[in-house]
């Protein structure tokens, strides 16, 4: 039966932007109505609390419903960082630039994408690289609601220069 087979799942505590959708039947429904917000989609940003339910229908008309209640409990972190290119022997030192609308960012978590153990609580880390290369940098940071997200970049650490220079050979005269 497939208004037995709809299911938005038990009810949610997620961090706004979040979205929600069938956790059971999507595979066999071909259109949805939800509500409160009227859209059309297999899925909603849920940005407020409260109660949500979707109407959906499959191929052969059948209708199934299923209402969820989602506790808004707080906002994502816009997570950012800035890695400038280092050269190796020298340290990169990283700064988190995330920005939050409410409240405050309380957690960092940092990999640097070469293997070393990962780095937490701390905004600005240094990091040294072992070997020149192009490496993937990872930053999730937290709010103190509990909402995290994740971002990378790509960090590139150069080779040290190779100073080439002649010099002719002195003549001393006398």
């Amino acid at each position: 039966n497939f208004h037995q087979t709809v299911s938005l799942g038990s009810n949610l505590t997620i961090c706004s932007g979040a979205s929600i959708s069938l956790v059971l039947g999507a595979s066999l429904a071909t259109s949805y109505s939800w509500l409160p917000s009227g859209a059309t989609t297999p899925s909603i940003v849920i940005t407020l609390s409260g109660s949500y339910s979707v109407t959906v229908q499959d191929a052969k008309g059948c209708i199934a419903k299923d209402s969820i209640h989602v506790y808004v409990k707080g906002v994502n972190p816009v997570p950012g960082f800035v890695a400038p290119n280092s050269c190796f022997g020298s340290s990169t030192n990283f700064m988190d630039v995330s920005t939050l609308s409410s409240g405050n960012i309380t957690g960092w978590s940092w990999t640097f994408g070469d293997g070393t153990p990962i780095t937490t609580g701390i905004p600005n880390p240094s990091h040294s690289y072992s070997v020149a290369g192009t490496y993937t940098a990872t930053l999730t940071v937290t709010s103190d609601s509990g909402c995290s997200v994740t971002i990378q970049k790509i960090d590139t650490v150069n080779s040290k220069p190779t100073a080439l220079f002649n010099y002719p050979s002195l003549r001393c005269s006398g």
